[in-house]
């Protein structure tokens, strides 16, 4: 469907390429200054003689031996403005000549504006062909010295499709879970990493999930205050129950009794509390006594669970765009 007046059908064609992003950045983002910026760029990337007359009349120059280049870096900024109101809506209407430099900006197919009124006949008249063929019962009408009836030229809307395409959001959900998991990875030894004693921290205690280093001389209530050992403040720490491990974690841990339940620990040695309880190696039979495997389970279940989360936000996100595609084509 073909607008009828042609400073509508360029606003609008500028308007679907910005929308879906197939304008440059200065365009979409349209000020005087930019405006004139992108008169320069589309000059030096594409001079064609037919956009010669919206330059000369744009900018009140003869066409003929004009080096429209220096004329486009010395005008003032201020004659862009009412392409600008026109753009940002401020005015309905404006001077043919703002139209003109616009289809030149976006490479509005139809122009200048004559060539587009004269396809806008023409589509009008293979439009009322068709509607007297429907009405017609009698034979069609053949070409003359043919055949075969005479086909109607008509002038098929320039397609627009979407900027974005599937391969991109492919690319970005993969991009996505990568990002994703390297800020878990980071996040995780953030969370395990154990701070290292100052000069003058020559005693340690046991927070309940790992040891800080202290100061010999310092009261910390509820909790014991024993010599500095590197080994055991780096290596040991609490497994807590909620959280997932792996099959070599858990066969790696160590663990000690408490009120009839296991409680797994990192490295070897004694109870961090109740130092009578030494830490034994986990054997597979309490691994299989106090079904703690089912944390190797639940771990690679939350990890499927997040993958296929991400997975199904991704492609809607496809189904949205193809969505999109189709409804702008058939505009």
């Amino acid at each position: 469907m073909m607008l009828e007046d042609y400073q509508d059908a360029v606003l609008a064609a500028y308007k679907k390429k910005k929308d879906s992003g197939q304008l440059s950045i200065t365009l979409s983002n349209p000020t005087t200054a930019n405006l004139k910026q992108e008169c320069l760029n589309t000059h030096n990337r594409s001079p064609e003689p037919k956009d010669v007359d919206a330059l000369a009349t744009f900018f009140d120059l003869d066409k003929i031996g004009t080096e429209f280049s220096r004329s486009i870096s010395n005008a003032d900024p201020g004659a862009f403005r009412p392409l600008l109101n026109h753009l940002n809506g401020e005015t309905g209407k404006t001077n043919i000549r703002n139209s003109e430099l616009l289809a030149w900006l976006i490479d509005f197919e139809l122009r200048p504006s004559t060539r587009y009124y004269n396809a806008l006949r023409e589509f009008a008249g293979a439009e009322k062909r068709k509607e007297s063929d429907r009405s017609d019962t009698s034979l069609p009408r053949t070409a003359e010295g043919g055949d075969k009836p005479a086909a109607p030229t008509t002038i098929p809307s320039p397609k627009t499709t979407v900027g974005i395409s599937k391969k991109i959001v492919i690319i970005l959900c993969i991009a996505i879970l990568i990002v994703a998991r390297v800020v878990i990875y980071f996040w995780d030894s953030k969370v395990n990493q154990i701070r290292m004693p100052l000069p003058d921290e020559k005693c340690m205690y046991w927070t309940g999930s790992h040891y800080e280093p202290v100061k010999c001389n310092t009261y910390i209530a509820g909790a014991t205050i024993v010599p500095l050992d590197i080994e055991r403040l780096k290596n040991q720490r609490k497994i807590p129950a909620v959280e997932p491990v792996s099959k070599t974690q858990l066969k790696r841990a160590w663990y000690a009794k408490v009120d009839g339940e296991p409680e797994l620990y990192s490295d070897s040695g004694v109870h961090p509390i109740d130092t009578t309880k030494k830490l034994r190696p986990l054997s597979q039979y309490m691994i299989n006594k106090y079904d703690l495997d089912e944390r190797f389970f639940q771990k690679h279940l939350n990890r499927a669970y997040y993958i296929t989360l991400a997975f199904l936000v991704c492609w809607l996100f496809v189904i949205v765009l193809k969505e999109k595609r189709q409804n702008t084509q058939r505009v």
